[in-house]
């Protein structure tokens, strides 16, 4: 269920995006939530077993969203 719902939140994530033009082109929002929700995962798993810390696995997220929104003009 939390899989699920995880996934549901990246597609709607990408999709919005997308549909804002404010994904970076030729990214597929399909492929670019399958991407954000392999990372979110990952680090989840890292900030559990105590491999990184919370602020520091929010600094990935932050230059991942960074790579795959473009500047509106």
């Amino acid at each position: 269920m939390a899989f699920s719902g995880l996934r549901d939140l990246c597609l709607r994530i990408t999709r919005d995006l997308a549909q804002r033009g404010c994904l970076a082109p030729g990214l597929d929002p399909d492929q670019a939530a399958t991407h954000l929700h392999a990372l979110v995962d990952g680090l989840t798993v890292h900030i559990l077993i105590g491999q990184l810390a919370p602020d520091a696995a929010l600094a990935v997220l932050d230059s991942h969203l960074g790579s795959i929104v473009q500047e509106l003009t």
